[in-house]
Formats: structure tokens, sequence, C-alpha cells
């Protein structure tokens, strides 16, 4: 008579489980401590345009640091690439939605940066630049300083 050996996998089954619910744990220990180190834009920065001049201001600060200024004016600033083959305008513009900034190039074509501004203004200060801002939903102007240098 012969006697069979029945093989279980009863082992096996619970390893799995446990190494499972493990990588399951550590998952959610991971995700949890990741979504409580993201922040969030508050809605009043949000809404108040704050988040669209920070933009602005971070990209004007890169063409400052990657190009020669040629000139600062009231409603412009100038920049040029190192061979002076393309030159980058900042400008103020109206047009029938208001004012706004945009970037322009002597290659053609226009880009708007800021817009649905009451008020604006660049000022050439020696070692920096001194924007001014309104737009139309804000009660005062927010004033930025930049280092030139």
């Amino acid at each position: 008579m012969r006697i069979s050996k029945r093989r279980t996998n009863s082992g096996f089954v619970v390893t799995n489980a446990i190494i499972g619910l493990w990588i399951n744990s550590l998952t959610l220990i991971l995700l949890f401590s990741l979504s409580r180190s993201m922040t969030f834009v508050p809605s009043r920065i949000y809404d108040s345009h704050l988040l669209d001049e920070h933009w602005f201001i971070i990209h004007l600060e890169e063409y400052i640091e990657h190009y020669e200024l040629i000139s600062i004016n009231q409603s412009n600033i100038v920049f040029a690439d190192e061979q002076n083959e393309r030159v980058i305008y900042f400008e103020r513009y109206y047009n029938k939605d208001g004012l706004m900034i945009r970037r322009r190039t002597n290659q053609g074509g226009h880009e708007v940066l800021l817009n649905r501004l009451t008020s604006m203004r660049f000022e050439d200060q020696g070692d920096s630049l001194i924007v001014k801002l309104q737009h139309e939903s804000a009660s005062q102007s927010n004033v930025y300083k930049i280092s030139l240098l």
C-alpha cells in the first residue's frame, strides 16, 4: 500500500500574507508622511493674483540672470542675448481687456505675463529693479525689489 504525502501550501500562503501586509503598511506610512509634508496654496493668495505676480518675478529674475540688461524705463525693460541677435522686451501693453505686461521679441511673437492690472511701473535704482504692480481686484500696489547684481 502506498501512502501519499500531501504537501500543504499553508506556510507559503501565510508568508505571502505577512509580506503583503508589511508592504502595504510601509506604503501607507510613506504616503501619510509625504501628504503631511505637502503645502497647499492658500486661497487668499491664489485669488489675489499674488501667485501670478510671484511667477512673473521669478521669470523676470531668470532673464536678469541669463541675459544682458539693455535698458529700464517706467514701462519697458529690454534684454539682449550675448550676440545681440535676439532682443527681448518686457513691456506695458494696453488692449480691450486693459493693462497687461507682455514679453515680446524682435523676432516676432509675444506672450502675456500678467493681465488685469490697474497700474504697473518699473524703476531702475542702480543695483536693483523695483517693480510696482496693482491688479484690478487689489486695493493697494505690491512692490518687488530685484537685485541687478
